[in-house]
């Protein structure tokens, strides 16, 4: 990852930094914080690490910056599958279709705080056979 904190080490930085109680950000390099940031954008975290740390001075201004473009961005995508989900639904029980949400679909409306915490690449619905 070209800095100097490993893999593993990273991991858990991250997981520390979205925890529910999060402690102190940690002391990483421009180039750890990097790779910390792309890590976060894999498992798309970012959104929810500028929930937990958008006015935390150790994290980086920058960084602070790019996770609340991902958080309105991922608002905004969030808006956009509600309106699908919703539009999806109503075709299919107007055909006699009980459709049922899963996973995030269902998650994402009802489980987090806000929709923008667990971002989605698709819609999961369960139709009877």
């Amino acid at each position: 990852m070209g800095g100097t904190v490993t893999r593993p080490a990273l991991r858990r930085h991250l997981l520390d930094l979205i925890a529910e109680a999060p402690g102190p950000a940690p002391d990483l390099s421009p180039t750890d914080w990097d790779a910390l940031d792309a890590l976060a954008a894999e498992h798309r975290l970012q959104p929810l690490l500028h929930s937990h740390r958008r006015a935390d001075p150790a994290v980086p201004e920058r960084l602070r910056a790019v996770w609340k473009a991902a958080h309105r961005e991922a608002g905004l995508i969030a808006m956009t599958q509600r309106a699908d989900l919703l539009d999806t639904v109503a075709l299919l029980r107007a055909e006699g279709i009980e459709p049922v949400a899963m996973k995030g679909a269902w998650l994402a409306w009802h489980a987090y705080p806000q929709p923008t915490l667990r971002p989605m690449r698709d819609l999961d619905l369960l139709v009877p056979s």
